[in-house]
């Protein structure tokens, strides 16, 4: 099973195995986490629980939504440490997200032309190359917009840690009603297995496993 916080537990203490500085000193290694958590475990909560099901499937309101969500979870400590935030982050995350995985794609490629066949390596990067400009250039053209950070909105630790609390009570509410969804799909499925058994006069012993499941 894919289990999100459990792959976020392991790669943080990996990396803090590595280097034990980055849990006293490295802000960067918490956004990062936090922008994670969003991704991973908040966004599908969301994505499976809020948006109608029309949507669910829509990869720019998928890219939306993670980008909404890694933004609530780096936020508050944002405001905390920096007193700052985007007025364009959703915009750009939604204009370089998409291409992100193109990108990484094609760096492995050019990076394997340089080790395998070096004279043509120049060739075979230029796609690379493209995409990443492409991600620089969005980027530094957002930022050079007038007033695009608003500033001065320092919050509290105490702060902080109430609007985490607030997130992560959200976070609990909608994973109880994921469960409660599954079960119901689990009993739906149980009972149509049940019907099924019954019709096509299947062993006793099946039926009474699937009728204690039901």
């Amino acid at each position: 099973n894919f289990r999100p916080i459990a792959l976020i537990l392991l790669a943080a203490a990996g990396t803090a195995l590595v280097n034990p500085l980055y849990l006293w000193s490295d802000l960067g290694w918490y956004l990062s986490f936090l922008a994670f958590y969003g991704v991973m475990v908040l966004g599908p909560l969301v994505r499976y629980q809020l948006l109608p099901e029309r949507f669910r499937e829509s990869t720019i309101i998928l890219i939306i939504v993670e980008s909404l969500c890694a933004e609530v979870m780096a936020l508050p400590l944002i405001l905390y440490i920096f007193g700052q935030t985007s007025l364009v982050g959703l915009v750009s995350n939604v204009l370089i997200a998409a291409v992100v995985p193109l990108a990484m794609l094609l760096a492995v490629i050019a990076g394997l032309a340089g080790m395998l066949i070096a004279p043509l390596a120049g060739w075979i990067a230029w796609p690379a190359v493209v995409v990443l400009t492409y991600m620089l250039d969005v980027a530094h053209l957002l930022a050079t917009i007038p007033h695009v950070f608003v500033e001065n909105l320092y919050i509290s630790l105490a702060g902080m840690i109430l609007l985490y609390s607030i997130v992560l009570f959200m976070n609990l509410v909608l994973y109880s009603r994921l469960k409660r969804d599954r079960a119901i799909l689990t009993l739906v499925q149980d009972e149509h297995t049940l019907l099924h058994a019954t019709s096509t006069g299947m062993s006793s012993q099946y039926l009474q496993l699937a009728r204690s499941r039901a």
